[in-house]
């Protein structure tokens, strides 16, 4: 029927005419980039689907689409005492490192500051080496830091899944080495 799958955010892509109309719909509803997640048993025939919508600002919120009214009914936030507003926003950057390979970085940065202004900035380091880190949805760590006025930077070494077979390659015996590099080519 379709699949889930994640970029610089999570995304699904449906094979069925009817879930891709649903979610074509749900995505000009729910704000602008908004990742916003379908889940349901029997797809095909189910009366009700689940939506989680969730995006760099939005810890997350649950929806219940009913397909026969045609119909979206808020169910809860997964974080209610959250101001949506007060919080940090997330980019997608490229940045090359030393040896001219293309490293993923994702930056946090604080409410209400400009991007151009200089900042404290702390380093997040995924676990790993062969797993993949971030992407533009919330981050309770990077929001926490980026709240007490630091810019966050998630760099997406080599080695981290999900860029391609040269990135996830370049990182083969480079712990220590090329991935420390990389962290400190992305600051």
């Amino acid at each position: 029927l379709g699949f889930h799958f994640r970029t610089d955010r999570p995304q699904s892509y449906w094979l069925d005419e009817d879930l891709d109309r649903i979610q074509r719909g749900l995505d000009s509803a729910l704000p602008p980039g908004r990742s916003n997640r379908i889940s349901c048993g029997r797809c095909e025939t189910s009366r009700f689907l689940v939506v989680y919508s969730t995006s760099d600002t939005q810890p997350g919120e649950y929806h219940l689409y009913d397909r026969k009214e045609r119909r979206l009914e808020p169910l809860g936030l997964t974080r209610p005492w959250m101001v949506e507003a007060s919080q940090a926003r997330r980019s997608f950057h490229r940045v090359q490192a030393r040896d001219g390979l293309e490293i993923p970085v994702y930056v946090t940065h604080p409410a209400g500051v400009g991007t151009d202004r200089a900042l404290p900035a702390v380093v997040l380091v995924h676990g790993g080496p062969w797993l993949r880190g971030g992407d533009l949805t919330w981050s309770q760590d990077a929001q926490f830091l980026a709240s007490r006025g630091y810019r966050v930077i998630e760099p997406e070494f080599r080695g981290s899944e999900g860029y391609g077979q040269r990135l996830y390659q370049a990182g083969v015996k480079q712990w220590g080495l090329g991935m420390q590099d990389d962290l400190a080519d992305a600051v």
